[in-house]
């Protein structure tokens, strides 16, 4: 790995650099992307149109090395969002992988608009990747998705459907 300074706090911070993706690997962009367009059952302009909604939804997704995973992740995130909320992001925080995560998130970012991509210099921990996460959503409600687990539809609907508890 390189090292580079980190502007904010004089810190140097690894950087690991790694060759680029080849856009048209569907081994990496799976079900999402295929010859070059996305194919993901998802309206790529807006979350859903024409529905009014009081809060949105965003969804910390920290990735570790998650090249051949992170395309199946978003895509279930995807086909479930829009029929919880209209107004919804997905943030994806890359906490310093080796691989091609970076590359296939931003790609992925480029045909759905409500996927946001950041990225660590190097590895500082799932806890570290929650909270860069946290400070960057927009969401009035928040859910952290473990990267090792399924995306369970039963918890995003019973979360969403909490958010009125504090009222």
């Amino acid at each position: 790995p390189r090292v580079y300074p980190d502007d904010r706090s004089g810190r140097h911070q690894c950087h690991n650099s790694t060759p680029p993706v080849n856009l048209s690997d569907s081994k990496r962009l799976g079900p999402m992307i295929r010859n070059g367009k996305p194919c993901a059952n998802v309206n790529r302009n807006s979350s859903m149109t024409g529905v009014q909604v009081e809060q949105s939804l965003s969804v910390v997704l920290p990735v570790y090395n998650a090249e051949n995973t992170l395309s199946q992740q978003i895509t279930k995130l995807l086909e479930v969002l829009p029929d919880i909320t209209a107004d919804f992001e997905i943030l994806v925080v890359d906490d310093g992988s080796t691989d091609h995560t970076e590359e296939v998130a931003f790609e992925l970012s480029k045909y759905f608009p409500q996927l946001n991509v950041t990225r660590h210099n190097c590895r500082r921990g799932t806890d570290a990747a929650v909270k860069t996460g946290m400070m960057k959503t927009r969401g009035d409600v928040v859910f952290v998705q473990d990267e090792k687990a399924q995306v369970r539809v039963s918890d995003l609907r019973r979360l969403w459907d909490l958010r009125h508890d504090d009222e």
